[in-house]
């Protein structure tokens, strides 16, 4: 049965909120692009290219080739404070079609997405999946929410994939030292690719 009870007030939200619970994902760029990377690895993708700007003002962007999200997906996913994924999709990463792999995800909690967060505290994700392109722009400016979409839009795709974009207001990465931690991290499996500022990232490089 529906709750009818009257609320007086509701609880409200500083715009920094959300970053203040993060702890280091919210602070320190490595960790938040670990985690954005981690995310790729849950979504199914073999590649994944991330782009480091030079000075504040411009973008990062993070670009896979994984299943991508739908709108539903993205609503009930990444919308979700605390998404527990084992419970709703299993301990299993699930890949696009075509891609014959097994791995393990990463991610448990679902606080790997607010990466983004550690440079703006608004980003983008223009997201691709069963013929259908999602843009979201996100932003944490809002008292009423720890953070909003601020506008979708829509359109068709013939890819699948997630590519995330971020103004570098603060926390400017250095693109070796990513680079260094991400490749102690993932680069155990030669199907998972990852390139920074088009430096890929090689096996040969790990396994030395």
């Amino acid at each position: 049965m529906k709750d009818t009870t009257k609320i007086v007030q509701g609880t409200l939200f500083e715009d920094d909120y959300l970053i203040r619970t993060l702890g280091n994902l919210g602070t320190l760029p490595e960790v938040a692009l670990i985690e954005l990377v981690a995310n790729a690895w849950d979504a199914g993708a073999t590649q994944v290219d991330i782009f480091i700007p030079q000075e504040k003002g411009q973008k990062i962007t993070i670009e896979d080739n994984g299943t991508g999200l739908s709108k539903e997906d993205f609503y009930s996913r990444w919308m979700k404070l605390s998404y527990n994924r084992l419970k709703h999709q299993g301990k299993m990463v699930e890949f696009p079609k075509g891609v014959d792999l097994k791995r393990h995800a990463y991610g448990r909690n679902g606080v790997g997405r607010h990466g983004l967060l550690c440079f703006n505290n608004e980003y983008k994700v223009i997201t691709n999946k069963n013929g259908l392109q999602s843009t979201f722009i996100l932003s944490t400016k809002s008292e009423d929410q720890p953070f909003v979409i601020k506008s979708e839009t829509f359109k068709k795709s013939v890819k699948n994939g997630t590519r995330l974009e971020v103004v570098v207001a603060k926390n400017l990465p250095d693109p070796k030292m990513i680079l260094e931690v991400i490749s102690a991290r993932f680069l155990h499996d030669p199907k998972f690719k990852v390139s920074i500022n088009r430096e890929t990232i090689s096996w040969k490089i790990i396994k030395a």
